[in-house]
């Protein structure tokens, strides 16, 4: 399962996110779930997005707010990395407009937290 907790694209400009959720393959029998909202910056001009994955429950939060949850049985809970990158342009069908460039992706900071609970053996 990939999660992509803060998607950018530069053709949406600058504080359009979306969150997805990916699984049973990314052929013919792929599916997705997810959101996207528009955000209003702090007062440095960041978005703070975040995500609460536990076993069967995804809640994905912006700006301090719930934008979305699924409950799925199919919610992935293997280790994952976490993997930041912007897409210029779009999707690999969406076509790149030079002037949405230059596009950035700055970030102040991640934290990442596991569960005592949950960790193996019990421990984070």
């Amino acid at each position: 399962m990939e999660f992509d907790v803060f998607e950018g694209q530069s053709m949406w400009g600058p504080y359009r996110t979306t969150f997805g959720a990916h699984f049973d393959h990314y052929g013919k029998y792929h599916k997705t779930a997810g959101t996207h909202q528009y955000n209003q910056p702090d007062a440095e001009g960041f978005l703070t997005i975040g995500m609460l994955w536990l076993p069967g429950h995804i809640s994905v939060y912006s700006m301090g707010q719930k934008r979305g949850s699924w409950d799925s049985p199919r919610v992935g809970s293997v280790p994952s990395y976490v993997i930041f990158d912007l897409l210029p342009g779009g999707f690999e069908y969406d076509p790149l407009d030079p002037a949405t460039l230059p596009a950035d992706l700055v970030i102040d900071y991640v934290r990442v937290w596991q569960r005592a609970d949950l960790a193996p053996g019990g421990k984070p």
